[in-house]
């Protein structure tokens, strides 16, 4: 009897081993299946915020240059553009033309915005100056640099030199910067801001309109 027994019991612990195999077989098909749909997910989902935030980024950007743009007309908007594009930074500054009378008279705000594309560091940088405003009321002197009167005439070699001096600092308005262009040549002006994070990337093209000195 006992003798018996045995072939029937190493039967059932074998057949019990194979069904363990089996299942875990099973369960590791399953596994890869759901991994093969979960990781292309996860992937989508990441590269959604990734465009979520650049778009934010280059939104935000775009309408602070916008707003400052459009306080200006195009004889207060200087525009350094890089010797070399890949190392030297873009610079940009905006004077606002507050005031202009029914006789045609211009007054122009006393503080500028100042605008630095670094490509290097990837980053636009936007700074005021001078860094506190002028008490109210105060018009630009003649002697005062960057101070341009009515009609002001294209910036010269010594202005772009010390527009590069007076922009360095400032703060961050964007990072992940891949280029930033500003052409004046086309009516109205063209901003292009392309900004790149990893392998996504966003790009924001406005055209703006100028302040209008006719009236």
């Amino acid at each position: 009897m006992c003798a018996s027994r045995a072939p029937r019991e190493i039967r059932t612990r074998a057949f019990g081993l194979l069904e363990t195999l089996m299942a875990m077989a099973l369960l590791l098909i399953l596994l890869t299946l759901l991994a093969q749909v979960l990781v292309p997910m996860g992937r989508g989902t990441r590269r959604g915020a990734t465009q979520i935030e650049l778009q934010q980024l280059a939104q935000v950007a775009m309408d602070r240059l916008a707003a400052d743009l459009s306080s200006a007309p195009r004889a207060g908007i200087n525009l350094v553009p890089p010797a070399n594009p890949a190392s030297d930074p873009t610079l940009l500054s905006i004077q606002p033309l507050t005031t202009v009378t029914s006789t045609g008279g211009q007054e122009w705000s006393t503080t500028l915005a100042l605008y630095r594309y670094d490509p290097v560091e990837r980053k636009l940088y936007r700074r005021q100056w001078p860094p506190e405003p002028p008490s109210v009321g105060r018009l630009p002197q003649q002697d005062e640099p960057f101070f341009e009167q009515p009609n002001p005439p294209p910036p010269a070699a010594p202005i772009a030199t010390e527009l590069a001096t007076l922009a360095v600092g400032g703060a961050v308005l964007a990072g992940h910067v891949e280029s930033f262009t500003v052409d004046l040549s086309v009516d109205p002006p063209r901003l292009q801001l392309v900004l790149k994070l990893g392998e996504e990337s966003f790009e924001l093209t406005r055209r703006l309109m100028l302040r209008n000195v006719r009236y």
